[in-house]
Formats: structure tokens, sequence, C-alpha cells
């Protein structure tokens, strides 16, 4: 069985293994949205990236693609500019990485977590022993993370032990969540997926 700091250690400086896939969306057919909150930024504005129920990923290190389950770019970084093609697809918004903020219900599996955001209470503290399961095809950890004040269930998630990447997470209480389906984990992505 894993300690759970060894699992909090894989996701926040796992591997820069290459992977590609979709992510699909959990949900009971009844249930409302999932993000209703806003948030605050100084300085130049966030570009958002906010794939909506479903969308195809590629990742590698700090580069990633991010299209429309029908093959349309959504969102490409090269790791040094960020490209949000969400308006005009000819003329992407650029700006740079650190300025990016994922929304939406695959939010959590598109972008690791930094230390910080796992020192707080809002997800980041294990309920329980982490156990091993496999999930997505994978070899993965699996536990539940404490709510936050506000939030009544905790929140269960997967992540691969050879890469550190969470797969998949989900509120079992009422079905909610999110996963990656037909993963490939560390085979050579084109470059050209990232320009």
């Amino acid at each position: 069985m894993a300690a759970w700091i060894e699992v909090l250690t894989a996701l926040t400086a796992g591997s820069d293994v290459p992977l590609r896939g979709t992510i699909q969306e959990v949900r009971v057919q009844s249930a409302a949205g999932s993000f209703t909150g806003g948030f605050a930024y100084s300085g130049q504005p966030p570009m958002m990236v906010v794939p909506g129920h479903g969308c195809r990923v590629w990742r590698h290190g700090n580069k990633i693609r991010v299209e429309n389950i029908d093959g349309n770019p959504i969102f490409v970084s090269d790791g040094v500019r960020a490209r949000d093609f969400t308006g005009r697809s000819d003329r992407p918004l650029v700006g740079l990485p650190d300025r990016v903020i994922y929304l939406g219900p695959g939010q959590f599996l598109l972008h690791r977590r930094t230390t910080a955001e796992w020192t707080g209470n809002d997800f980041a503290q294990p309920v329980g022993d982490v156990e091993v399961a496999e999930f997505a095809g994978r070899h993965c950890w699996t536990v539940q993370l404490a709510p936050p004040e506000g939030k009544p269930y905790p929140l269960r998630i997967w992540v691969d032990v050879d890469s550190g990447q969470m797969l998949g997470y989900l509120v079992e209480e009422v079905g909610e969540g999110s996963q990656f389906v037909d993963l490939a984990v560390g085979e050579t992505l084109d470059e050209g997926l990232f320009v």
C-alpha cells in the first residue's frame, strides 16, 4: 500500500511522459452544471480554457493541445506561448502559459495542480487509505479527498502510478466527475501538435 506522500509527490512532480486521450464527463443526467462560481485576477486578463463536456488531449511536459471531440483546436501551448482558438480559429488569442486558467469538468485532468494548491483544504487531504486499482487501463492509486467547508461529499481520484497523471475523479455520492478514456501513455508525440 502506498502512502499519501508518495501519491502527492507523483501528482506534483510527476514525470514528463507524453500522453494522449479523450476526457469524458461522468454525470447523472439530471445534475446541474458544475462551475457556478467566479474568480478574480490582477494585471493582464487570464486566458481561460473551457473545453466543455469532452475533449481530446495531447500532453508532453508543459506542452499541451486540447481539441473538441470533432477535432477543432480549443487550446494549444508549446510551453512558451499559449493559443486560445475559441474565438476566431484563424486568429487565436495568444498569451503566456502562466496566465492560463482551466475551467470545466476536465480541469484537473488537463492541468497539474501546483504544490501550493495541495496545501489547502480544497480536496487536498486524504480520507482513508490509498488503494491500488486499474483505471483507464492503467495501474493506479485511488484515494478519497476530504471536501472543503461548504461541500458535502469527498472526491475520489485515480492517479497513474507510472506518470503521476490524474486519470479521473468522481464524487461517488452523486455520480459526477471526469475521466480519461482511450488513453495512451509514453508513446512519441509529433512536436507539430503543440505549435
